[in-house]
């Protein structure tokens, strides 16, 4: 995991169905995408996007929400795990 704060995410699209935010961190500009896991208890994750994931909340939403949903599910453990910057869940 990389050296992200949480108090430097600034939101800038929320997705309230799908449960997860777009935004960026304000110090390095890196995109990120906030989730929210509801099931087993309710905190967020937070990772890394492309700078082409990042476009895609306007471009192409669907996809968007695919990712999101992928990256819910792994919660960084295998596929994404290069692109965890924070859980705030259970570690097990």
């Amino acid at each position: 995991m990389s050296s992200f704060e949480k108090a430097n995410f600034q939101e800038q699209w929320v997705n309230k169905d799908e449960m997860y935010t777009v935004g960026y961190d304000s110090i390095s500009g890196q995109k990120i995408i906030a989730i929210t896991i509801s099931w087993m208890g309710w905190y967020d994750i937070y990772f890394r996007l492309t700078d082409d994931e990042f476009e895609w909340h306007k471009s192409d939403p669907d996809a968007l929400n695919d990712l999101a949903s992928r990256m819910a599910v792994d919660k960084g453990k295998k596929f994404y795990s290069d692109r965890l910057l924070l859980n705030e869940g259970p570690v097990s």
